[in-house]
């Protein structure tokens, strides 16, 4: 421990209640004694933790625990923890009790700056947030966002930790991505017009929101003038289903011959189809349009 770290716990040291006897024997509303704070699953007697904490740790649907630092080696230790955390991490309470610093399990995405700052908050009593993720056993995935809040009792340092499960996020975000690469990369380097639009059904109106260069290429026009417009006032429908509306409605792809009115004059006539598709829950359509001039 640096002598800066001894001065600053001095001037950052708040007294803290000790629970009382009375306190120790609390029950939890069924009645029964919660598991968390038994002595042999906890490495700290209970007198640190009051009613309103264990009752707090049995009832929530985050994963809760209580972790002694150490600053001179910034390892942290699990003194006390739900049912929920255990099952977040995939691992025994044993397992998480025995090991000599819980990060061993948990692999963290905080840049070397906001590793320093947590360190600070410790040191500081100031609460802090991140997102990290369990090393399981098992190989499952289990992403978690974080809320520490630190407190000094005596000469420790103690982090209450509130995890928020955000998995189901995590892996919606990371399929979102990958489709968006996906059609990135075939929207670059098709030889076909593709664009997605967003469909007002009752106005009938298609608003671009995004499409490829073969795209732009074909219209004559510029993106710019693209976004700005309804894309139904831009072309000519030469060929189309009389039911082409309701047959967008319920999912089933459309086909289709346009051709654009370019501001050159020139001739661009492309076979589509299109399919209606929700995407954050607003209707979108998507378009695929081939460029059938030549023929």
């Amino acid at each position: 421990m640096t002598s800066k770290d001894r001065n600053h716990r001095k001037k950052t040291h708040r007294p803290v209640r000790q629970a009382g006897p009375d306190s120790q024997k609390a029950q939890s509303p069924s009645g029964a004694r919660p598991e968390i704070t038994t002595p042999e699953n906890t490495r700290e007697e209970p007198s640190l933790f009051d009613q309103h904490l264990r009752t707090f740790f049995d009832c929530s649907n985050d994963g809760m625990n209580v972790c002694k630092w150490d600053m001179e080696t910034n390892t942290r230790q699990l003194v006390i923890c739900n049912d929920r955390h255990v099952e977040m991490s995939g691992r025994s309470r044993e397992e998480l009790l025995a090991v000599d610093d819980l990060q061993k399990f948990v692999r963290g995405y905080a840049t070397e700056e906001e590793i320093l700052e947590y360190r600070q908050c410790r040191l500081e009593c100031r609460p802090y947030t991140g997102v990290a993720s369990w090393i399981r056993p098992d190989g499952k995935e289990n992403y978690y966002e974080f809320h520490a809040t630190p407190i000094h009792i005596g000469d420790s340092v103690y982090v209450i930790g509130v995890d928020h499960d955000i998995t189901e996020q995590h892996l919606t975000e990371q399929d979102r991505s990958r489709t968006e690469q996906l059609l990135r990369l075939i929207m670059d380097n098709s030889q076909d017009g593709i664009n997605i639009s967003r469909f007002d059904l009752e106005k009938d109106v298609r608003k671009l929101v995004i499409c490829n260069d073969r795209f732009i290429e074909m219209s004559g026009r510029t993106r710019e003038e693209l976004m700005a417009s309804d894309v139904d006032d831009l072309v000519t429908s030469i060929e189309k289903p009389s039911n082409s509306r309701k047959l967008l409605q319920e999912g089933v792809p459309v086909r289709g011959i346009s051709s654009w009115i370019r501001p050159d004059g020139k001739e661009n006539y492309y076979e589509w189809v299109a399919i209606l598709a929700e995407l954050d829950s607003v209707p979108h359509i998507i378009g695929i349009d081939r460029d059938i001039t030549e023929q």
